[in-house]
């Protein structure tokens, strides 16, 4: 089926999240289930956030207390300007940083000024879909975009009746997904670009 993978005219400053009661467990998940199987909806499932500023073993041990592997980073206005995951903290991006900002010169001890600002993954890099795509969608068709590309998670934004905002209803990890369905969603091939990637998934 054909899925728009990036909505670039929709505007980030204006999103919110919902927050609500928790997740069910899921149970025999296959490729071939309903996309919003493998969905974390946000009526369902607490969406955390922390502040851009906060240093990275601080917003761990916030995430380890909540119980989640994902923060919703937000700046000094409240608005979303990114996420933070366990896998970017405790991964190469903090060393890769510390390397990027001291030319190269790893300081151990420089960990503590690093903030999730630094290593989170922008919003507005992040695949982005529609609640009303998925109303036929399957998680192979959710897997064959992470296949084409780079990002790890995909933001789902549903409209509302009230305002020309988008809202943010929820989110697909690739990481999720492998776990429930048992594959690799490793990027694989370099489509450059929206139209590649359309054609890819309708051929």
């Amino acid at each position: 089926m054909r899925l728009n993978h990036i909505l670039p005219s929709v505007s980030l400053t204006c999103h919110s999240i919902y927050s609500l009661s928790h997740a069910e467990q899921d149970a025999n998940v296959s490729l071939d289930s309903p996309a919003q199987t493998l969905f974390t909806d946000f009526y369902k499932t607490p969406a955390i956030t922390v502040q851009s500023s906060t240093q990275i073993d601080v917003a761990l041990e916030h995430m380890m207390r909540s119980g989640v592997r994902v923060l919703f980073v937000i700046d000094e206005n409240t608005n979303i300007i990114g996420l933070v995951t366990t896998f970017d903290i405790l991964g190469e991006k903090p060393i890769l940083h510390l390397q990027r900002a001291h030319d190269g010169q790893f300081n151990a001890y420089k960990r503590s000024q690093i903030s999730v600002q630094d290593i989170m993954e922008p919003l507005s890099e992040l695949n982005m879909i529609s609640m009303k795509e998925l109303d036929q969608a399957k998680v192979a068709d959710i897997a064959e975009i992470f296949k084409h590309s780079t990002q790890r998670h995909m933001i789902v934004l549903e409209s509302t009746a009230t305002s020309a905002c988008k809202i943010m209803r929820g989110l697909f990890s690739a990481a999720h997904i492998e776990s429930a369905v048992g594959i690799s969603l490793e990027f694989s091939d370099p489509l450059s670009n929206f139209s590649d990637i359309e054609y890819a998934l309708l051929h």
